[in-house]
């Protein structure tokens, strides 16, 4: 998911534009269901109901209960505890992935939107090429290389927003560059890297944020399909994916296997969804 540049020039919330984020209701509970996952995360560092690898056959299968409030996996594993080191590995891999593919991303983009025409050219053809790549045949091409696992899905998703994030820039970049306050730098003989970083990158940053949100909460969904592909977190450390691979052959059986850790899934992306929802909107200037 990439975002499209309207005609409206892009800036820096005002105190209106704040006031409207701090009231949006998307925002409250966007806020309230990243929370919720970030505290899972968290608490999941020095605390869980049972080991989360523990396995226990004489228990496996086990509806929710007093003893196990989500109930067992086939292994007899708590389901509780893996939801909660599966939100730690999630998260990870969400944040580091977008923040690796935004660093690169925005760099690239800038550097072109500031840079000679062929230069330009140049890293606009290498982000088409790199966007043809989708994350999970990215993932397959570095399994062979580094061996499946949390890294190798990392580095595939961050390779995803690298492009996403560089064209963006470059796009509205390229509108800032046109505005006359910055030819007006360039005039006092401000350089193209001070004019980027003083004037160019602040007024594009509430549309990379709205982005950030958005590449968020596609990388929690690519990472849960690369770990259950396989390709993603390894067992036995728990991931939302692999535990919704692990379900799918007990379906009759024991139909919450798949709902806790899909549930999980679904509140994270939509928080994050949600967040870059209030985001957009707060930076919409026909709302002032």
């Amino acid at each position: 998911m990439t975002l499209r540049l309207a005609t409206t020039d892009f800036v820096l919330p005002g105190q209106p534009a704040r006031a409207r984020l701090r009231a949006s209701p998307s925002l409250v509970v966007g806020a309230a269901c990243l929370g919720a996952a970030l505290f899972a995360a968290a608490v999941s560092l020095f605390w869980t109901p049972y080991p989360a690898q523990a396995i226990d056959v004489q228990a496996r299968l086990a509806g929710p209960s007093a003893a196990h409030w989500l109930g067992t996996d086939p292994f007899g594993r708590d389901v509780a505890s893996r939801i909660l080191e599966g939100a730690r590995n999630a998260l990870f891999v969400g944040t580091v992935a977008v923040a690796l593919g935004a660093g690169f991303g925005i760099a690239l983009g800038l550097l072109a939107a500031a840079a000679a025409r062929w230069l330009d050219e140049a890293i606009g053809r290498a982000a088409d090429l790199v966007f043809a790549f989708p994350a999970i045949l990215s993932a397959i091409l570095l399994s062979l290389l580094l061996g499946p696992g949390m890294v190798t899905a990392t580095l595939a998703i961050a390779i995803f927003n690298v492009p996403v994030f560089a064209r963006l820039a470059r796009s509205a970049a390229g509108v800032v560059w046109q505005r006359e306050f910055v030819r007006a730098a360039a005039a006092l003989g401000k350089g193209r890297t001070r004019i980027t970083l003083d004037h160019v990158l602040p007024n594009i940053a509430g549309l990379l944020l709205v982005q950030a949100s958005a590449s968020f909460a596609i990388a929690i969904l690519a990472e849960a399909a690369l770990s259950y592909l396989g390709l993603g977190t390894q067992a036995p450390a728990a991931s939302w994916g692999r535990m919704l691979f692990e379900a799918r052959t007990y379906l009759a059986q024991a139909p919450t296997l798949a709902l806790f850790p899909g549930l999980a899934i679904a509140v994270v992306v939509l928080g994050a969804n949600l967040v870059g929802d209030a985001q957009r909107d707060s930076l919409d200037p026909r709302r002032d």
